[in-house]
Formats: C-alpha cells, structure tokens, sequence
C-alpha cells in the first residue's frame, strides 16, 4: 500500500504497471528528475522527432527497471511530453520504490 504521495506518479491495474511521466527531450544525459505535479520527469538525450525520445524513454526505463523493452510501451501521449507509460510485467513495487528514491535527491 502506498502511504507518500511521492509514489502518486504510478499506480498498479492486474498485471500492469502504469507510470505518469513528464519527459524533456534534448537533455545532455538520461536521468529521473523528480516528481512533479504527480508525474514522474524524466530527462531524455534523444529529440522529440520520429518517435526518438518515446524509443529512449522505452529504453531507459527498460534498463532501470530492469525489464524487457517489449514490457514498456507509451500507452498515451505519444506526441505529448505528458505520457502515461505502461509496464507489462510482474515488476515488484521495490522497482517502483528505486524511482522514487531516485527522486529524493539522487540522480541516475
């Protein structure tokens, strides 16, 4: 159960993972930024042009989470730097916990 509303950016429907993500594109590095406005931001290297930043983000939060990057799909917000993320994957809420502890300070 969910106490903080650190955590409020991701929400689990069955099987699936949802996360809330504001991303900002032409970054010089990959990183988890924060929590804002319930929406975790997430930095990106790639440009927002041909659907480049949706594949780093795919990939970037693949990596962290330690997932295939056939379990993380842009679900909404394609074009939008708002996008709901979804994770098909019985990914364990310490996963979910590295991002938010990743938000209180800690960069990646």
């Amino acid at each position: 159960m969910r106490s903080s509303g650190e955590e409020s950016f991701w929400r689990r429907e069955g099987n699936l993972i949802l996360l809330n993500v504001k991303v900002v594109s032409n970054s010089s590095k990959n990183s988890v930024e924060g929590v804002e406005d319930n929406y975790l931001k997430i930095k990106i290297t790639a440009l927002p042009e041909k659907g480049r930043a949706n594949r780093e983000l795919v990939r970037f939060l693949a990596s962290l989470l330690g997932v295939r990057k056939s379990s993380v799909t842009v679900s909404k917000g394609r074009t939008s730097r708002f996008k709901t993320i979804t994770i098909a994957s019985n990914l364990p809420e310490d996963k979910l916990k590295l991002l938010a502890n990743l938000t209180k300070g800690g960069k990646l």
